[in-house]
């Protein structure tokens, strides 16, 4: 059986591939192109949205954590994932898969070899428990970054290396017939290092940067010169990155147009009294100043670890008196109160979508209108995008901040290595939601028709085959959620917390 390799790069742009000659000559050498991301362009809902081929109200994921009503947060594990995956699907028909950092994979749903991924806590055991042993391989190493740029992007150098070193000798073991890994520090990189990578590449940070590149691209050269001449490559990424010139506080903007009230709540910090502190006015007063950030990032990083107490500058807010509030800047969402009734919600939701669409570069829409599936009511009733601001939750006591940020962008990359294609090269036109399925179509596998995706007709040498889906869905109460302290750490420390 020919084996299908996929290679996840997170972030992974077409402006980064003057850094990597060796991905550059296979994207242009290869059926390439630029690959759509989800709605919004975020990490969670996009890789669950790769192992689905369907969109959020299809398989219920919408952030990395849920929020209890303490507004205190927990991280998500696989049982929110409630749609199945195609590596289910792979399993089914006889193939033998292997995992390596796939968000939402574990728990394990199926027989196969999973590495636990960096939103799994470090003492998470792998599936199963003597994998390491069976291959002589090393855990994985997920690193927290909390110090200097140059520190962090140093220490997403090491654990490159040392995680597809370990991919790469479970590869040439010729055990499976399906791979995947997943390489995060492409997205880690870009969420410290962009603009030095980009407009000072030869700064100490800037070299370092396009460092962790190289030895990606090394690592994509080894793992292509290492596949049999029948096998199958996907390099593959979730999302793309910009910079943004304006800032966005939706909290701010709410509280601005009366929807949101100040009060005690801080979201996202704990409860228990001795375990966070709020800096208030001076916070808010250190933040507006951009020079100092890096030397605060820093500080914040060395109290936090030192005394264990979390330190932020948010404004707290009013529940009870709030009609509308972000609880999450990853969710691109805003929630309204449950003391609403029905006609005041529907009033509030549209006017909300209105003012939001009425101010440059912001498109809103009622969730209904961007997700279908069982799950939609569970994702806040307004979702937004942007094209040039990147939007935050705050309230951080500014509305508008013109300052040059970078984060998720909704264009990644596709290259497809070893297909059969009469054409010759070809431009791919395709969605992070296509994968699923054209993998399915690949492995001769039938696709279930409640899938969003449409395998990519370029990579397959016939016709696929479709199935009805079958009845697939976790119930709350089997439902999980983990304090872990290892991913929250690592989440907080690149700003999604």
């Amino acid at each position: 059986m020919s084996r299908i390799v996929v290679i996840g790069l997170d972030a992974f742009h077409t402006d980064l591939l003057q850094f990597t000659p060796h991905i550059r000559s296979l994207f242009d050498k290869n059926p390439s192109g630029v690959l759509e991301s989800t709605t919004p362009p975020v990490t969670a809902p996009a890789w669950a949205s790769f192992q689905t081929g369907k969109n959020q109200g299809k398989h219920g994921l919408y952030d990395f954590v849920e929020f209890d009503k303490h507004m205190n947060t927990s991280i998500l594990d696989g049982t929110t994932l409630r749609s199945e995956t195609f590596y289910e699907h792979l399993d089914d028909a006889g193939y033998d898969c292997f995992l390596f950092n796939l968000p939402f994979s574990c728990p394990a749903r199926i027989k196969g070899d999973i590495v636990p991924s960096w939103l799994d806590s470090d003492d998470q055991p792998p599936t199963p428990r003597n994998l390491y042993n069976q291959y002589e391989i090393e855990s994985p190493w997920y690193p927290t970054f909390g110090g200097g740029v140059k520190e962090n992007v140093e220490k997403m150098h090491s654990s490159v290396e040392h995680n597809c070193e370990q991919f790469l000798s479970v590869l040439k073991a010729e055990d499976h017939d399906f791979l995947f890994q997943l390489i995060s520090e492409t997205d880690w990189l870009q969420h410290d290092a962009y603009f030095d990578l980009f407009e000072q590449p030869d700064s100490d940070i800037g070299r370092v940067a396009s460092e962790v590149l190289a030895e990606v691209d090394k690592h994509v050269e080894r793992v292509s010169k290492s596949l049999n001449e029948d096998d199958r490559l996907l390099l593959i990424s979730d999302h793309g990155f910009r910079a943004f010139d304006k800032q966005l506080y939706i909290n701010d903007w709410l509280m601005e147009e009366g929807y949101l009230k100040s009060g005690n709540t801080k979201i996202g910090t704990k409860s228990d009294g001795g375990n966070s502190i709020n800096l208030g006015i001076l916070g808010q007063i250190l933040f507006r100043q951009e020079w100092l950030h890096p030397i605060l990032k820093k500080s914040k990083y060395v109290v936090e670890r030192i005394s264990g107490i979390k330190v932020s500058s948010e404004k707290g807010i009013s529940m009870s008196k709030s009609d509308a509030f972000c609880l999450s800047k990853d969710e691109h969402a805003i929630r309204l109160s449950d003391d609403l009734s029905d006609g005041e919600e529907e009033r509030i939701t549209e006017e909300i979508i209105n003012k939001l669409n009425s101010e440059e570069g912001i498109d809103a829409f009622s969730r209904e209108e961007v997700y279908e599936g069982p799950f939609v009511d569970e994702a806040g009733e307004i979702i937004y995008t942007s094209t040039d601001s990147q939007v935050w939750r705050g309230p951080s006591g500014l509305v508008w901040r013109n300052s040059r940020k970078a984060h998720h962008s909704l264009y990644g990359i596709v290259t497809a290595i070893g297909f059969e294609n009469d054409e010759g090269v070809s431009d791919l036109d395709a969605s992070l939601l296509d994968i699923s399925p054209t993998i399915l179509g690949i492995a001769g596998c039938a696709i279930p028709t409640d899938i969003d995706g449409e395998p990519i007709s370029d990579l397959l040498s016939e016709e696929p085959e479709y199935t009805a889906p079958t009845e697939y869905n976790i119930e709350p109460s089997e439902r999980t959620t983990q304090q872990n302290p290892d991913a929250e750490e690592r989440l907080r420390d690149l700003g999604y917390l």
